[in-house]
């Protein structure tokens, strides 16, 4: 249900997580959250993101899969060092847009249901990540 994870900047809160009903602020990072993911799901985040640099070669910036059986895979907007990173849910999204036609710096993600969120990313790398991510979908189904 999680479509994205992204900072809140707050003292109280560190991340809204995004689901298809609803928000949910949180005192966790999205890093934190997305590492608890992948523990939930029996693995690490150090291991999920070793074995998709094995399997694609991606070193920097990787699409995490937090579950395999589920193909759930996510991926960081930034450098997860970065504290702008905002993870997103590669199977929610419908499109990446620049977020008006003068500033090719910002985007705007459509998600399926309807839903949009402002990344401070351009459109070209976010939709650079969409491929990658598709192609730890592909690399799943060998």
């Amino acid at each position: 249900m999680t479509m994205a994870i992204y900072p809140a900047y707050r003292p109280d809160v560190s991340s809204i997580i995004l689901e298809q009903q609803k928000s949910i602020e949180h005192k966790k990072t999205p890093l934190q959250l997305i590492k608890e993911g992948c523990l939930y799901y029996y693995s690490t985040y150090e291991g999920r993101k070793a074995a998709t640099s094995y399997h694609t070669g991606f070193k920097r910036k990787v699409p995490i899969v937090i579950s395999v059986s589920q193909q759930i895979i996510a991926f960081p907007t930034h450098a997860t060092t970065n504290n702008e990173c905002s993870w997103i849910f590669y199977h929610h999204v419908q499109s990446i847009q620049p977020q008006t036609t003068h500033d090719q710096r910002k985007s705007i993600i459509a998600f399926r249901n309807g839903i949009q969120l402002p990344i401070n990313m351009p459109a070209t790398f976010l939709k650079q990540q969409m491929t990658r991510s598709l192609a730890c979908y592909y690399s799943l189904h060998k």
